[in-house]
C-alpha cells in the first residue's frame, strides 16, 4: 500500500489529466444520450438529462438574409418536394431562386406548391393596412401582391400548367410564413405593424425527433391552408372580369323567411311557387308571372345572393352571422301590399321595421359578406341594374360591393311576382286576384321573426336551399 502511494504521488501529474480526460469523455457521452448507465465497481450510476437542450433548431436572424437564402437554395435544388406559403414570398424574388425552380418544375424534377395571399381578401387587406403604421414601410401593397400573382401565373403559363406546379391564393388572415424543402420546414413569424422581411427565420427537420412537435404543426397547418385556397388564375379571371363558370365558385344568400306555419309564409311561397322550408316546388295560381322568385322562395333579402370562392368563406360567414346576431331581440316588420315594387314589373310585400335592427343586419353584411365574395349576378355576367335610376352610383357600389341596392338603396321586401303583363287590363286582374288573397289570407299587418337564414345553391339550374338557420338572442 505504501508503495501504491508513493507510486501515485510520484506520478500524480500524469493520472490526474488523464483522470479529467475520463470524466470528460463520459460526461460528454452522457449528454448526447450515448450514455445512459455506468456500472462502476458495483455502483450503478444513471445520468440525469431533464436538464438537457430540449431543441435543436436552427436561427436566422432575417427572412431576407443572405444566410437564409442560400440554405434555402442549396436545399430547394435538390429536394422533390418544395412547399411556399406566405404573404408574399420575397425569396421568390431572387431571381437565381425562381429561375432554378421553375426549371426543376418544367423538367418534373420537383413538386411545387405556393400559396400566396389573396390580394382582394378583407383579412389580408387588414394585414396590409397594418403593415403601414410600422416604422419600416412595405415596398410591396396590395398593387405589388396583384403583379406578383400575375407574373408567377404567366411563369406557370409559358410551362404550359404542368400538374406539378401549383399556385394558390389563402384569404385568412397571415401569422406564419412556413416553407416546406423535403424533410426541412422553415418558419418565421408575422410580427405586429412590422415586415415579414425582418423577422428571423427557425429552421426544423423532421429527421430530428425533438422537432417532431413543430413539424407536426408544421404540416398540419399546410393541410388546412392547403384546403382552403383558391386557383390564383380563378381569383385573377374574377378580378379582371373575365369569364368565369359560376359552378366554380359557390353561391351564398341571407334571407328572413317567415316561420313555416305563419298565414304569411304560407300565402308568399304559394304564390312564387316554392316551399324553401321543404325544398319543393308548389303549383303557383300565377306561374306565368313569378318570374325569377320562384328560384328563391318567398323571403326578404339581407344580403344578395353572391358568389364565395370557397366552401369555407360560407363557413366562416355562418359563424360571423352567428356573432352579430347575439343578443338581438326579434324583428318587428310592418307589412303592406305593394304595386309596382321593387320595379315595374313586379308585386311585393313592402316592410317598415323602426328599431334600426334590420338596417344593422344589412350594414353588416355588406361589411362582412359583399366585401368577401367574389361576385353577383351583377358583375358576372347574369342580371342588370335595371331598377337603379342612377347608374353611376350603381355601377361604384357593383364595382366595390358587387351589388346596386344596398345601404342607402336598401328597401326589405318580400318578392311575389317579377314578371306581370304590361297590358294594363291583364295587369288589373292579376292584380285584383292576388291582393284579394292577401288580405284574405294574411289578417295580420304586422310579423315578427327570430332567425336569419343562410342560404345555398348546390346547383345552378336548381332553387336555393337552406343551409343554416341562426337564432337570435
Amino acid at each position: 500500500m505504501e508503495n501504491l502511494l508513493n507510486f501515485t504521488k510520484e506520478y500524480w501529474f500524469i493520472l490526474a489529466p488523464l483522470l479529467i480526460l475520463v470524466i470528460w469523455v463520459l460526461v460528454s457521452l452522457a449528454r448526447k444520450g450515448v450514455l445512459k448507465k455506468l456500472n462502476f465497481a458495483g455502483i450503478e450510476l444513471e445520468f440525469d438529462r431533464s436538464t438537457e437542450k430540449k431543441t435543436s433548431f436552427e436561427l436566422f436572424s432575417r427572412s431576407d438574409s443572405s444566410e437564409f437564402a442560400q440554405r434555402f437554395e442549396k436545399l430547394a435544388h435538390e429536394a422533390d418536394r418544395i412547399v411556399l406559403i406566405g404573404t408574399g414570398i420575397n425569396i421568390l424574388h431572387r431571381d437565381p431562386v425562381l429561375l432554378d425552380l421553375l426549371d426543376r418544375v418544367s423538367k418534373n424534377k420537383c413538386q411545387l406548391e405556393i400559396y400566396l395571399a389573396n390580394p382582394f381578401s378583407r383579412q389580408i387587406e387588414s394585414r396590409l393596412i397594418e403593415e403601414e403604421i410600422g416604422n419600416i414601410k412595405p415596398p410591396v401593397g396590395k398593387q405589388g401582391l396583384i403583379q406578383r400573382v400575375e407574373t408567377i401565373l404567366e411563369k406557370q403559363k409559358e410551362l404550359g400548367y404542368p400538374p406539378n406546379f401549383v399556385l394558390s391564393l389563402f384569404s385568412n388572415y397571415p401569422t406564419v410564413a412556413m416553407f416546406i424543402v423535403d424533410t426541412d420546414y422553415f418558419l418565421y413569424p408575422y410580427g405586429f405593424a412590422l415586415l415579414g422581411n425582418l423577422s428571423p427565420v427557425m429552421q426544423f427537420s423532421r429527421n430530428r425527433p425533438t422537432d417532431r412537435p413543430m413539424v407536426d404543426f408544421m404540416e398540419g397547418q399546410y393541410q388546412r391552408i392547403k384546403s382552403s385556397s383558391t386557383d390564383a388564375q380563378m381569383v385573377m379571371d374574377v378580378y379582371h372580369r373575365r369569364k368565369v363558370s359560376l359552378d366554380k365558385l359557390t353561391p351564398c344568400a341571407v334571407y328572413l323567411i317567415p316561420e313555416a306555419e305563419s298565414p304569411l309564409y304560407k300565402f308568399g311561397s304559394q304564390i312564387v311557387g316554392f316551399d324553401v322550408y321543404e325544398n319543393r316546388q308548389i303549383l303557383s295560381p300565377f306561374a306565368p308571372y313569378v318570374g325569377d322568385a320562384g328560384e328563391f322562395g318567398f323571403h326578404l333579402t339581407v344580403a344578395d345572393a353572391l358568389y364565395l370562392y370557397h366552401q369555407r368563406d360560407m363557413d366562416l360567414l355562418q359563424k360571423e352571422i352567428e356573432f352579430v346576431v347575439q343578443g338581438l331581440p326579434p324583428i318587428k316588420l310592418e307589412l303592406q301590399f305593394k304595386d309596382g315594387f321593387p320595379d315595374k314589373g313586379s308585386v311585393s310585400i313592402l316592410c317598415q321595421e323602426s328599431q334600426g335592427l334590420l338596417e344593422y343586419l344589412h350594414h353588416e353584411m355588406v361589411s362582412r359578406f359583399y366585401r368577401v365574395a367574389a361576385g353577383s349576378n351583377y358583375d358576372l355576367g347574369a342580371a342588370n341594374p335595371n331598377r337603379d335610376e342612377n347608374p353611376g352610383r350603381a355601377k361604384w357600389m357593383i364595382q366595390h360591393y358587387h351589388a346596386p341596392y344596398i345601404l342607402q338603396k336598401f328597401q326589405p321586401h318580400f318578392t311575389l311576382l317579377t314578371n306581370l303583363p304590361a297590358v294594363p287590363a291583364e295587369r288589373k286582374k292579376i292584380l285584383d286576384e292576388i291582393e284579394r288573397m292577401y288580405y284574405e289570407q294574411v289578417s295580420q299587418s304586422h310579423i315578427e321573426l327570430q332567425s336569419i337564414f343562410v342560404l345555398r345553391r348546390p346547383q345552378l339550374a336548381r332553387p336555393w336551399q337552406i343551409a343554416k338557420e341562426i337564432s337570435f338572442g
